[in-house]
């Protein structure tokens, strides 16, 4: 790396250190000719993070992509455009968390589709559909007896947890 003062080619590296949460990497030089001292700053550049379609082309990683997805997902739905963001950001923040130049777009659906599935099934549905390419109606069927299996489910869990709190209560 060359030298800010004095443009020499040749610096030693005097000390370094992992910042921001280790994300960077912040490096203090000495050049070898004048002596100058500088500090440097590494990181990732995710510039470079590419998104691997279904039909095995390769994209820039867009996340405006994510949130334009799911903005169409929970249109009409009771969702802020704050909770859209919080969402985008979370699944960026994953996907950069993975460490890979290149991440599959059904690895990015399936997160998005996990997320809407938590906070609005309606949305979720809308997503799923178009995610996964349904072209028949059965295939929404299905969808839908996931989720009220998983609501009734969730039902009888709670109705059990009542069930024996009231018992402990009794005694």
């Amino acid at each position: 790396m060359k030298c800010p003062d004095c443009s020499h080619d040749r610096t030693s590296i005097v000390d370094t250190r992992t910042t921001e949460g280790g994300e960077a990497v912040r490096r203090r030089r000495e050049c070898n000719q004048c002596q100058f001292r500088y500090t440097t700053y590494e990181r990732k550049d995710w510039d470079q993070l590419r998104v691997k379609k279904s039909d095995e082309t390769t994209e820039l990683y867009d996340k405006q992509k994510i949130h334009d997805g799911i903005e169409l997902a929970v249109e009409k739905r009771p969702i802020s455009s704050g909770q859209i963001t919080e969402i985008t950001d979370e699944i960026t923040a994953e996907m950069k968390a993975r460490d890979e130049q290149i991440i599959g777009s059904k690895t990015i659906g399936a997160a998005v589709a996990e997320r809407l599935r938590e906070i609005d099934q309606v949305a979720f549905v809308r997503f799923v559909s178009v995610y996964r390419g349904y072209s028949d109606p059965a295939e929404f069927v299905d969808v839908l007896d996931d989720i009220l299996a998983d609501e009734a489910l969730s039902s009888s869990e709670s109705d059990t947890d009542q069930a024996h709190t009231s018992e402990a209560n009794n005694r």
